[in-house]
């Protein structure tokens, strides 16, 4: 799902004020019933840009944006570099100001992450989160200012692994099931690591600023699995709903997610298509090689 979901809706609630010491790893992350239809595939268009404005109710509450750079390398992985920024807008940001941006370096073997890092702003507060993927596990590591960095460890289940908020979007758009399959991830999101289950609702045809489109429905639940390597302090599972345009782009033109607030809604205002170039449409059934942190040979676009 696009960051502006997450990054404007869980920061607010959440306040991103929590801050632990590094704990061991917890028991593997995973599991549970086997899917009717695994999202093993991944979409991506390089080049792309998308925008979205956010609502709450009747109240704009921000934007975000995604863009897709060209294709690169990371530790001599092929990699594409997503890159997206999420924005309160300016009644949101009477009580305080939110920012958030993510970028993560998509390994094209596998549309698995290799490597991610999130810097949230929220008032004057600022934490940057980092994380290093390798075959089942991930290594994380947690900076606020002044208050120092924190690591910890994740592991998945045997044969198991992870996907981070850009990978697991571009899962959902290169998923095609029959009406009522059912499909599962596992997905990071800064500290936290949620066990996330989707099902295909049929179409809907969607009206947004940017037009109206032929869309299919994907409904989902995301629940709370991990908090930095920790089982969460207490329960949390929302509902979230993706409306992904069943022509050959796969836009996702619209998401709503449930929260303490109420509903969150974000809906597309812009698409700008690169004036060349294919889809890149890659499946997670090789084995992940383990890979070591390195410099990025090729940034991703600020959108």
């Amino acid at each position: 799902m696009p960051r502006a979901i997450p990054t404007l809706a869980a920061a607010l609630i959440a306040g991103a004020c929590g801050h632990r010491p590094a704990p061991n790893p917890e028991a593997p992350i995973g599991g549970g019933p086997a899917p009717s239809a695994p999202l093993a595939d991944a979409w991506y268009l390089p080049g792309e840009q998308l925008a979205w404005d956010l609502q709450w109710g009747r109240v704009r509450g921000g934007t975000a944006r995604l863009a897709a750079g060209a294709p690169g390398h990371l530790a001599g992985a092929p990699a594409l570099f997503v890159h997206s920024a999420a924005e309160s807008g300016d009644v949101v940001s009477i009580v305080r100001r939110v920012r958030d941006e993510l970028t993560t370096a998509v390994d094209l073997r596998s549309g698995a992450p290799l490597r991610n890092e999130e810097i949230l702003e929220i008032g004057r507060k600022r934490r940057r989160v980092r994380a290093d993927f390798s075959a089942g596990e991930f290594r994380g590591a947690d900076r606020v200012a002044g208050d120092g960095e924190h690591t910890w460890r994740q592991r998945a289940v045997a044969g198991g692994g992870f996907d981070d908020l850009h990978t697991a979007l571009a899962r959902l758009r290169a998923w095609e099931p029959p009406e009522t399959a059912r499909g599962a991830l596992v997905v990071q999101s800064g500290r936290n690591v949620y066990r996330v289950e989707v099902v295909a609702a049929g179409g809907e045809r969607i009206d947004t600023p940017a037009g109206a489109f032929d869309c299919r429905r994907i409904d989902g639940t995301a629940t709370l699995a991990a908090d930095a390597g920790r089982p969460p302090a207490r329960a949390v599972r929302r509902t979230f709903h993706v409306w992904i345009s069943a022509d050959r782009r796969r836009l996702p033109v619209q998401i709503a997610a449930d929260t303490s607030f109420g509903q969150v809604r974000a809906a597309l205002t812009g698409y700008r298509q690169p004036d060349a170039g294919a889809a890149i449409r890659v499946t997670s059934a090789s084995p992940r090689a383990p890979i070591a942190p390195s410099r990025e040979t090729r940034g991703a676009p600020r959108p």
